[in-house]
């Protein structure tokens, strides 16, 4: 319900109304092409190092020698 709310909210604060010309400022922080590239890079950077360590902890665990007497 949440994530619905705030996605009509921005659908309806951030709509295109009839008063623009088409033009949007290149100026605002988000729209820069450095910014976009880190919040694009970053999160791909923390799924690979979480994905990675998460395949060598199950790795280590299914390798962990079993003790004499289990069933």
């Amino acid at each position: 319900m949440v994530v619905f709310s705030l996605i009509v909210y921005a659908i309806v604060r951030f709509r295109r109304r009839t008063e623009d010309d088409g033009k949007r400022s290149r100026h605002r922080l988000w729209q820069q092409p450095g910014v976009e590239m880190a919040w694009t890079v970053v999160p791909i950077i923390i799924v690979v190092v979480l994905t990675l360590t998460t395949a060598r902890i199950i790795h280590e665990i299914q390798d962990a020698p079993k003790p004499a007497d289990a069933v």
